[in-house]
């Protein structure tokens, strides 16, 4: 055992000679070829980390370490030696532990353009730690310690003797997201421990501002002009078919007129304002009826309305010959021609 400002070398214990110890001095246990093998205070440090005190290791404590770490010692009083010779020593293994209040948190919603979305907690606490707790929030998701502020995407809790107390953890789905839902996992981590997951659920939603009340014609080729008519409009408005982007010819707040794009396969219009989307599709069922030349019907069905309505209908038993088809979504009707051969 060597005073840190003594020459290299020994100090025999045996003799009556005192080791000169001012609080800040590193004593270190070493092989008889210099390797340290245990370590007291922090080797190039002047700081008193044993002014005016005893140090005993704690009994939980099984392996040596050349990295002193304060959390492994007793602190007592100065000249206490009444254990000296008699330390017990506890076997007991131990791991380190994260604990989560929740496995999950939904509801993490907002309305598009009012963001974030409310808080909700959770807790975590630690216990027999080797280092800090680090927490990384999924994408899309922020976290903090305190209450309408401070958000990131990452934490640390520092670890003091082992534990982290329980801490309460804020969680909101970030501001400025597109109409969506969003998903992901919490990832809480500390060397040696179980990591330990929460699930968070959040959806950005829409409340339209606009709406449609009729288009016309029913039907066309690509490249006719629909007129669609409505309220809500506004300059920023786009207009789809079937998910294929149209060209918006006019516009005020109450009409729009456009084209039936290339790559339209029905008559299923979108008109899209403030990142809210209405359709022209009507809740009712689609209705197909089946008329031969002399106006006779001769099938009659209804379907689920779907925004990409495509049914296969049977006619059996009907005679060769021509025949016209007629599709009803509410107000909408289309009439086709069909042949039966």
């Amino acid at each position: 055992i060597a005073n840190s400002g003594s020459t290299s070398g020994t100090i025999d214990l045996s003799n009556d000679t005192a080791t000169g110890f001012n609080g800040n001095d590193v004593i270190a246990l070493q092989t008889s070829v210099g390797v340290n093998i245990d370590v007291v205070g922090v080797i190039g440090s002047s700081a008193n980390f044993a002014l005016d005190i005893g140090l005993q290791r704690k009994n939980t404590v099984q392996n040596p370490s050349t990295s002193y770490s304060a959390s492994e010692w007793n602190i007592l009083a100065l000249d206490d030696v009444s254990s000296l010779g008699s330390h017990t020593s506890d076997c007991a293994v131990t791991s380190p532990t994260i604990t989560v209040s929740a496995n999950s948190l939904i509801g993490l919603d907002y309305v598009f353009g009012s963001g974030p979305s409310a808080e909700q907690t959770f807790t975590v606490s630690g216990s027999d730690l080797t280092t800090d707790i680090d927490l990384t929030a999924p994408t899309n998701f922020e976290i903090s310690t305190t209450p309408g502020g401070g958000f990131l995407s990452s934490l640390t809790l520092t670890q003091t003797g082992g534990i982290v107390n329980t801490t309460t953890i804020y969680v909101r789905l970030l501001t400025g997201l597109i109409i969506n839902a969003y998903t992901g996992n919490l990832n809480a981590t500390s060397t040696g421990a179980t990591a330990k997951n929460i699930t968070f659920d959040g959806e950005v939603t829409c409340v339209p501002t606009h709406t449609i009340t009729n288009f016309a014609p029913a039907s066309g080729p690509i490249g006719s002009e629909v007129t669609i008519t409505g309220t809500g409009f506004s300059a920023g408005s786009t207009v789809d078919f079937d998910g294929v982007n149209a060209t918006v010819t006019y516009i005020n707040s109450t009409t729009l007129i456009t084209e039936v794009p290339t790559g339209a396969i029905s008559y299923v219009i979108t008109v899209n304002e403030a990142g809210c989307s209405l359709n022209s599709s009507s809740s009712e069922k689609v209705m197909v009826t089946v008329y031969d030349i002399r106006g006779r019907k001769i099938y009659d069905n209804k379907f689920e309305n779907t925004s990409t309505f495509n049914q296969t209908i049977s006619l059996n038993n009907v005679q060769s010959g021509m025949y016209l088809v007629k599709v009803s979504d509410g107000d909408k009707q289309a009439t086709k021609k069909i042949i039966v051969e």
